[in-house]
């Protein structure tokens, strides 16, 4: 489609099934709607995919990249 931002990874060593009770999650997701929680064990961030892939094709992205 096109878009000018993307998520990408070097390398996937592991997938984890998480227990929502292990997640800190987020109770206003105003800033940055993308960041559902952030998983307490390992310090990572848990992404709302949709959310991500909502503000990318909405150029979104490109508001945000001006503004710096």
């Amino acid at each position: 489609q096109g878009y000018e931002g993307g998520l990408a990874v070097h390398q996937v060593s592991r997938s984890l099934r998480l227990d929502p009770n292990e997640i800190k999650w987020r109770a206003q997701r105003g800033h940055r709607p993308w960041l559902a929680g952030t998983v307490i064990e390992h310090m990572c961030a848990l992404l709302d995919v949709a959310e991500l892939a909502e503000l990318i094709a909405s150029g979104a992205v490109k508001q945000l990249n001006k503004s710096k």
